[in-house]
C-alpha cells in the first residue's frame, strides 16, 4: 500500500493536514497542537468527516473555518474550549 508522508511530516513545517479524518481525530491532534481540551456538545459530531490543511494558523483561525462551514459555535476559556451545535447535519 502507498502511503503519503508529506502529511505525517507537514507538522514540521507548521501544517495540519486532515483527509477524510473523523473530528475525533481532528479534536485530539488540535488538543495536542494547542494544549487545549475541548469539549463537543454533541458526541456525535465526532464520526463526522472533514479534509482540511491548515498552515500557522492559531487555534480561533481554526475554529473559525470550522463555525464558518458548518453550524456550530463555540467559547473558549482558559485552556478548555466548548464546542456548541452540530457537525455535519444529518
Amino acid at each position: 500500500e502507498t502511503v503519503n508522508t508529506e502529511n505525517y511530516i507537514a507538522w514540521k513545517n507548521g501544517w495540519m493536514i486532515f483527509e477524510d479524518k473523523p473530528f475525533s481525530y481532528i479534536k485530539e491532534t488540535l488538543e495536542r497542537w494547542y494544549d487545549v481540551s475541548i469539549v463537543m456538545e454533541d458526541e456525535n459530531s465526532l464520526s463526522c468527516a472533514f479534509s482540511a490543511k491548515f498552515k500557522d494558523k492559531t487555534l480561533p483561525e481554526v475554529l473559525e473555518i470550522f463555525r464558518n462551514t458548518e453550524s456550530i459555535s463555540y467559547r473558549i476559556a482558559g485552556d478548555q474550549v466548548f464546542i456548541q451545535g452540530r457537525l455535519c447535519e444529518y
